[in-house]
This record gives C-alpha cells, sequence and structure tokens, in this order.
C-alpha cells in the first residue's frame, strides 16, 4: 500500500503599508503624491500608490523584506531631517499602518535677461546649478531649467532649497553667470530657502571680449577623418563647455577664438568604418590659458589611440554565468569619453577574451555589467597592480587587463543598529561604509543605507577589507566622498573588517546634526 505524505509549503503572505503625506510647514494633507517603496534586496519591482484628497495612501501585496521610502510630487521635495521613516522593514503578512510622511514646498528662482542696452533678451537658456556628488566627484549640475519668454523674462522653480549658480547661454555666445560675469569663480550665489522665490535675478548679457588661439595639431596623417574639438572651461563651480566653431585652415592649423581664462581642449580625430560605426584614431586633451591678447600654442602632437587587450576569469564556479553576454567599459571623467566591448562580435569571447581596439591614452574607470545575481567583480589587475580602486592608465606599454568574477562566498555583508547617546534606536539615519584611504578613489568602494523604523540597517555584496562605519543624522547626499568634510567625522565612526562569505554585525553612534 503506498502511502502519500502532504508536504506543507510555507506560503509567503504580503504585507499591507498604509500612511499619509503631510505638509512640513503646515499640517495639511497633501494630495497626488507618488509614494514608492523600492526593495534593497529581493529581485522585485518597487511597489507605488498615490496619496488622496486627504493625504492617505494604502500600498498592497508587498512582499516581506526591507525597503526605501520616497516620496515625489511637483512644487515639493522630502527635507533630509524629520520627514518620517525613510526606510522600513515589513514582515510576513504585516499591516504597517502609521507611516508619516512629510513634504515641504519648494523655491523659485525668477529674473529677467537683458542686453547691453537693457532691451529684453528672448530665447535665452537660464540654468540654476547646484552642487551635487557624482562618481564621487563634486560637480555643479543644473536643477532648473528654462528659456525667456518675449518679456525677456525667466522663472526657474521646484528647486530644493540651497546654494544656486544662475547662469545664461544665448545661441553660440559664452556663458554668463549672474549679474553678468563670464567666470563662474566670480559669479554672485543665490540661496533659496523652503518655500521662498528669489526674484529680480537679472543677467545682462555683455559681449566677452574674445582672442584667437592659433595652433596645428601633429601627429595625424593627411586624410585621416573628422576633427573635433570640445572646449571646457576650467572652474570650481560649473562644468562649462563653450559653442565653439574651430576655424580650419591648412596643415592642420586650426584657430579658436575664445575670452579670456583657463581652458581643457579635446581633441578627437575619427573616421567611419565599412559598416558605419564610428572609429577614433587619435584623441588628446591640452591645457589652454587664455590671457589679454592672441596667441599661437605651437604644435600640439594628439597621441594615437591603442588597443586594451583583457580576458574575464571566473575564480570559481558562478551559476548562469555567460562570458559572452558581459560588457567591459572603460570610462574617462578627464577626456569624457568611454569605450565598450558592447557592439563586438563577439563582445567577449567564449574563453573571457577582449579586446578595445581605439583607446586614447589617460586613466580609467573599469566597469563588467552583465553579470548573473550572486555573482561580483572582485578584482580588476593590470599585470601585477590590482587597478580596481585606483584605475587603469591607458598607455603604449600597458599590460593586458584581467578581470576576475566570484560568487556569494567571495564577499560580505555589514547588519547593525544606529542609536543616539542615550542607546535608542535611531530611525531615517544615513550610515556610510567608508574603504580604507588607499581604496578611496573608487566611489563604489563607498557604500550607505538607511536607518528603518527600529533603527536597523543591512549592507550586502560588500568586497572584504577595513573599513569605517559612520552615521549621520543628518548630512548632505555624497558630502562624505569629501576628505575635507570626512576628516572631521572619521575617528567617531566604528572600524570594522569583513570577511569573505561572512555577515558582520555593529552597533553606531548617530553624530547628531547641528
Amino acid at each position: 500500500m503506498a502511502v502519500v505524505v502532504a508536504a506543507a509549503q510555507t506560503q509567503v503572505r504580503p504585507a499591507t503599508v498604509e500612511g499619509i503625506v503631510k505638509n512640513s510647514r503646515t499640517g495639511e494633507p497633501i494630495a497626488d503624491v507618488r509614494v514608492t517603496l523600492s526593495p534593497e534586496f529581493v529581485a522585485t519591482s518597487a511597489k507605488t500608490a498615490t496619496s488622496d484628497a486627504n493625504g492617505r495612501f494604502v500600498i498592497n501585496a508587498v512582499p516581506p523584506g526591507r525597503y526605501n521610502v520616497s516620496a515625489a510630487r511637483t512644487l515639493f521635495f522630502r527635507p533630509r531631517r524629520n520627514t518620517g521613516a525613510s526606510a522600513v522593514t515589513v514582515s510576513d503578512g504585516e499591516r504597517f499602518s502609521g507611516l508619516q510622511i512629510f513634504l515641504a514646498p519648494t523655491g523659485v528662482i525668477s529674473g529677467r535677461i537683458l542686453d547691453e542696452r537693457r532691451e529684453p533678451q528672448r530665447s535665452v537658456r537660464v540654468e540654476a546649478l547646484h552642487r551635487e556628488y557624482r562618481d564621487g566627484l563634486a560637480a555643479w549640475v543644473a536643477n532648473g531649467q528654462a528659456t525667456t519668454d518675449d518679456r525677456g523674462e525667466y522663472r526657474l522653480f521646484n528647486l530644493t532649497p540651497g546654494t544656486y549658480y544662475v547662469r545664461a547661454t544665448q545661441q553660440s555666445v559664452a556663458p554668463l553667470y549672474y549679474p553678468g560675469l563670464p567666470d563662474a569663480d566670480s559669479a554672485i550665489a543665490v540661496n533659496i530657502e523652503v518655500g521662498s522665490e528669489a526674484s529680480a535675478i537679472d543677467i545682462e548679457m555683455r559681449k566677452t571680449p574674445e582672442h584667437v588661439v592659433r595652433l596645428r595639431l601633429g601627429g595625424i596623417p593627411p586624410g585621416s577623418g573628422t576633427t573635433s574639438f570640445v572646449v571646457r572651461r576650467k572652474t570650481t563651480r560649473s562644468n562649462d563647455t563653450l559653442p565653439v566653431r574651430p576655424e580650419s585652415l591648412a596643415d592642420n592649423v586650426y584657430k579658436l577664438s575664445l575670452p579670456p581664462g583657463s581652458y581643457d581642449v579635446v581633441v578627437q580625430v575619427s573616421s567611419t568604418s565599412t559598416v558605419g560605426t564610428r572609429v577614433l584614431s587619435n584623441a588628446g586633451i591640452f591645457p589652454v590659458v587664455v590671457g589679454n591678447g592672441d596667441q599661437d600654442l605651437g604644435t600640439l602632437a594628439v597621441p594615437q589611440t591603442i588597443p586594451v587587450n583583457g580576458r574575464v576569469v571566473a575564480t570559481e564556479p558562478v551559476t548562469g554565468l555567460t562570458l559572452e553576454r558581459l560588457n567591459v567599459t572603460l570610462t574617462s571623467s578627464e577626456l569624457s569619453m568611454s569605450t565598450s566591448t558592447r557592439g563586438g562580435t563577439p563582445a567577449i569571447e567564449t574563453n573571457g577574451n577582449f579586446r578595445l581596439s581605439n583607446v586614447a591614452p589617460g586613466r580609467y574607470r573599469i566597469q563588467l555589467t552583465g553579470l548573473p545575481p550572486d555573482a561580483y567583480l572582485v578584482s580588476a589587475r593590470e599585470g601585477p597592480r590590482e587597478v580596481l580602486d585606483s584605475g587603469v592608465t591607458v598607455r603604449g606599454d600597458s599590460e593586458p587587463l584581467e578581470l576576475r568574477i566570484a560568487g556569494p562566498g567571495s564577499i560580505g555583508g555589514l547588519d547593525g543598529t544606529i542609536v543616539n547617546a542615550l542607546g535608542q534606536p535611531v530611525s531615517a539615519a544615513t550610515l556610510v561604509l567608508v574603504p580604507a584611504p588607499e581604496r578611496r578613489s573608487n566611489a563604489s568602494a563607498f557604500r550607505t543605507s538607511t536607518s528603518d523604523q527600529n533603527g536597523n540597517f543591512s549592507i550586502r555584496a560588500i568586497l572584504p577589507g577595513e573599513y569605517r562605519v559612520l552615521a549621520w543624522e543628518d548630512i548632505e547626499s555624497g558630502a562624505y566622498f569629501d576628505p575635507d568634510f570626512l576628516r572631521n567625522f572619521e575617528t567617531r565612526g566604528e572600524a570594522v573588517r569583513l570577511q569573505r562569505g561572512s555577515q558582520t554585525r555593529v552597533t553606531v553612534r548617530v553624530i547628531p546634526a547641528p
């Protein structure tokens, strides 16, 4: 007689998250706010809901786990402090109620763009530049953009509080900064508070004197292809690319018209292959300082591009790994260019070998994409040198790259709780895992998390090594990339050593808001 035993299967019951969105200044409910729960670890899609007329929202069918909480609506933003939970952890079948989210009104900058005769200028692009950290570097990026109307008026809205520099660009003229200066470092800042409007921020579009810079490009054979120039003005507050139209003369001689200032001139020479793709043959970057007169720079030798060879190696069996589906990308922030194996035939061979044929000399950050879940790039070597954190310098005598992949046993994890001076858990605090000093040039080596409603945090897939764990009650996003900022707090963190295949737990005392 056969006996059939039915195995009980554990069924995961979804959770429900509900709450309300309010105006942090008035306490009134806010309608039409899109609330999103983004899973930190589980490979599921985000869950969203929109607040009703009473500011209330309900998100159903939420799988158990940790979620980051975001809320968005035009004309509002979420401040860094006292705005409710920024992360939540929900358990099997839980009904998580009472989640409160507070938003505050954004600000406005308005004004007019005029010429030297005080005549209004129409169709001028106006931008509000705000400092952000991208790839570990501070950059001034446009947070708002508008075009002037027939009265020369503009209005930049939906601006989060902070310091801005207003830039106006008109057709082929070099940009000017409020109140009408070509140099961003001399511009006047505009400070925006919660819900405020800074008006009468007028810019006078004066004609900026320009001087001729003459140069000859060396190392480029006749008929090599198309030569292009990118001219970037070097300032600490902006990333200006000037709308320069070089005048081409005979024998690879060019004339550029530039205002006084310091520049990086990026030169690229490219042609079109038989299959229609762009092939870069020469590229280089040259510092140029323009004074109060014309100048001749003589001959500038533009380096030829060179091939970069390498291979991808799995140091252990990795489930779901297909080498041909991977993509290797080298990115240079200095040259503002990247090169990739994507589009090759094949992109990466079955044995892991790859070749990037036309790479300009310079320093590059290495990325490997297309990895399956639980597979990680754990090392990048150029000959005997480890270059995953430092980046690789491409030059004529570069050795082949070796990119090493490993599975989940090659990495570690970190869990813990953020507490205050009394030992009480702190929610919505920002935790930063800071790598050892020699690894800090790699922005991806820094890891962050936000404490949930119980003060808990979790970070997975961390490369083994020495780290320091810091937590802030209030910190500007990305400020920890700044060595000067970090130096003031580093001793207040917890030192940890993460091992392969281990999950470390730590309690961190929060750094209070000033």
